[in-house]
């Protein structure tokens, strides 16, 4: 029997002509070509024919190719290659975990500066979906200077997209939209539509921050159409599904619901693990605020399974979050007061402007206890006054409302319903608007002006809830008038 080497020396002349054959119609059959000829280019061969399956979005077909490549080559050079490749390809396939090793390894083969500086990029990029934030921001601000002397429009274009999203569960906003606003002009400079669309996508997630939840609506849904427009899938569905969850805001209840099970599946099918993660978060929030407590269950648990097969913590706590007030409206108060005050306690240390008021004010509708109720709202306005993200405020004066109404605080109801009504400055919000609406009419019915014109006014309001879907805002409603 022939020896592997002696092997390779008869059968190179034929393997080499086959690999040429391929060339232009099969790469992954023109690498294993070159491999079985023993040839020095087969390992860079592999790397070729794995961005032709990422073209095509086969994702662990191109992972196979990078792996059978990083077995046939100790060049330095190939090897960062390689292994950032892999490292980009474990992020899309939802392994950060991984990403973040193989990164590593690119970043310790020690290479030229623009090298390193892409490693630190893509390990910065892993880092920011398991939620260690500040690490992240730390190898951007080592990684910038680099990308700055070397003229790297692309990777300043992503460093910039990335250090917004970075800054956007901090609740800075200024800080947000500078960086997205930065990564659209070396999206021109290079002439990328993709980069473009991304960028639009961010300035949707700044004015999400700052609870102008219509403008946000507008930007993501204009990223969206030009994604469609020119088949960015991926941008696509990580847009839609920011977008889906500025519909609740907008009491775009149903629609949203709709729209975010049909970004589910587009997600699933381009392979976007966290697009599809927060699309389900969104059918989450508004399986809640429609009362549909089963599908709150079903989406809730998805959540938590694939938050966690993420390493997405803030993810799984903002399922657990909601799933607690779905325990709370089933009457098992005892399970949701024990889960909300897990939560609070597990999201103070990955940090509060996330989603820390939010929390606070479900805690306060959730427990019967008056002083911990007091502490939890005193304690989620300090939140908002120090700068939080903008869907904290919305949900947070609603449930400070409700708890205000149950005691009968007329002056409480009306301080909330004016800090709601104020939100966000500068644009009209259909959610303030109609939970404003509701605490002054209940407030006004309380304090005993009684007269048809009050009446009128709660009964267009119970109609309103009615029809855009929010049950839970009529017993109050109900209650205030049977006692009139």
């Amino acid at each position: 029997m022939l020896s592997k080497e002696r092997h390779q020396t008869a059968t190179g002349p034929m393997h080499l002509a086959a690999a040429d054959w391929f060339a232009d119609n099969d790469l992954s059959l023109r690498a294993e070509h070159l491999e079985q000829a023993g040839h020095e280019g087969a390992a860079d061969s592999y790397r070729v024919a794995a961005e032709a399956q990422v073209s095509a979005l086969r994702f662990e077909n191109a992972r196979a190719l990078v792996e059978r490549g990083l077995t046939l080559t100790t060049d330095r050079a190939t090897l960062f290659a390689l292994n950032s490749m892999l490292g980009e390809l474990l992020r899309e396939l939802g392994d950060p975990e991984s990403s973040l090793k193989a990164y590593q390894e690119a970043l310790s083969r020690n290479g030229s500066e623009p090298e390193r500086c892409l490693a630190l990029l893509g390990i910065a990029e892993a880092l920011r979906i398991i939620e260690r934030i500040d690490e992240a921001l730390d190898l951007l601000d080592e990684a910038q200077p680099i990308a700055d002397a070397h003229s790297l429009s692309e990777v300043l274009m992503r460093l910039h997209h990335l250090r917004g999203n970075l800054l956007f569960p901090k609740g800075d906003i200024i800080g947000c939209e500078a960086g997205h606003r930065q990564s659209i002009f070396f999206a021109k400079e290079m002439g990328s539509a993709e980069g473009e669309a991304r960028g639009l996508g961010g300035l949707g997630d700044a004015a999400y921050v700052a609870g102008r939840m219509q403008t946000s609506h507008d930007l993501l849904s204009k990223c969206v159409d030009i994604c469609r427009e020119h088949g960015f899938r991926r941008t696509e569905v990580a847009n839609a599904a920011q977008a889906s969850q500025t519909k609740i805001y907008l009491l775009e209840l149903r629609g949203a619901y709709e729209f975010a099970k049909q970004t589910i599946k587009a997600s699933h099918r381009v392979g976007h693990d966290r697009a599809e993660l927060n699309a389900i978060a969104a059918c989450l929030f508004a399986a809640v605020e429609l009362s549909d407590w089963s599908a709150a269950e079903k989406y809730g648990d998805h959540a938590l399974d694939l938050g966690q097969k993420l390493g997405s913590v803030r993810f799984s706590q903002e399922a657990t979050r909601t799933l607690a007030v779905q325990m709370n409206a089933m009457g098992r108060s005892d399970e949701a007061l024990s889960m909300i005050r897990t939560t609070i306690a597990e999201a103070r240390e990955l940090g509060f402007s996330f989603g820390g008021a939010r929390m606070l004010g479900n805690l306060s509708r959730i427990t019967q206890n008056s002083v911990e109720q007091d502490r939890a709202l005193a304690e989620a306005e300090a939140i908002i006054q120090s700068g939080c993200v903008g869907h904290n405020q919305p949900f947070f004066y609603r449930d400070a409302i409700e708890v205000m109404v149950d005691r009968g605080d007329w002056d409480e109801v009306i301080r909330y319903a004016d800090a709601l009504a104020a939100f966000p400055s500068g644009e009209t919000l259909p959610w303030s608007e109609f939970y404003a609406a509701r605490a002054r009419g209940l407030a006004a019915w309380g304090r005993g002006d009684r007269d048809n014109d009050a009446m009128a006014r709660l009964t267009n309001l119970a109609e309103e809830a009615q029809r855009i879907g929010l049950s839970s805002a009529i017993p109050a409603i109900k209650r205030a008038l049977s006692a009139g």
